[in-house]
């Protein structure tokens, strides 16, 4: 089975999803940026890459928050598009890249690498999509656990 490596190009997104509206509070930040990623790459089961372009005042504390991505900053010698690239190109076996940008030059560079592009448009939609389905996961285990006679072996899927 194949694993996916999702590297994204933060500002990149992060601009796309405020000129799109999908972001309307004008002090959205890195963080919160983070936040929903981070809140993403709990419901899958791949990596999450996300690169900044330089070195914030805050990059340290943004690690330290979120342990279940990866998070890197360029340095002056590289942009984010550059270490995108490279990424890109430290395929491992069974790992499928997926690069979500909307740089054109980015985006031909990954294809031709054999990477799925995403727009963030469509990555907006997919973290939605997944933010639904853990909300109603959350709806209807809260709903179980005020029936009558629940245990935790309600909770296991057998079919697994």
């Amino acid at each position: 089975m194949k694993k996916d490596k999702y590297i994204i190009d933060a500002y990149n997104v992060i601009y796309a999803w405020k000129k799109m509206a999908f972001v309307k509070d004008p002090d959205f930040s890195d963080i919160d940026f983070a936040a929903i990623v981070s809140s993403f790459a709990d419901c899958i089961s791949g990596h999450v890459v996300i690169v900044f372009d330089g070195n914030t005042y805050n990059a340290d504390d943004i690690r330290s928050r979120f342990t279940n991505i990866k998070i890197v900053f360029s340095s002056k010698d590289a942009s984010a598009d550059s270490i995108i690239e490279k990424m890109g190109n430290q395929k491992e076996n069974n790992e499928r890249i997926i690069v979500i940008t909307s740089d054109r030059i980015e985006s031909y560079i990954a294809s031709e690498k054999g990477s799925q592009v995403l727009s963030p448009r469509f990555f907006w939609d997919i973290v939605s999509n997944k933010r639904k389905e853990l909300d109603s996961d959350i709806a209807s285990l809260k709903a179980m656990k005020h029936k009558k006679g629940f245990t935790i072996e309600d909770l296991i899927d057998h079919d697994l």
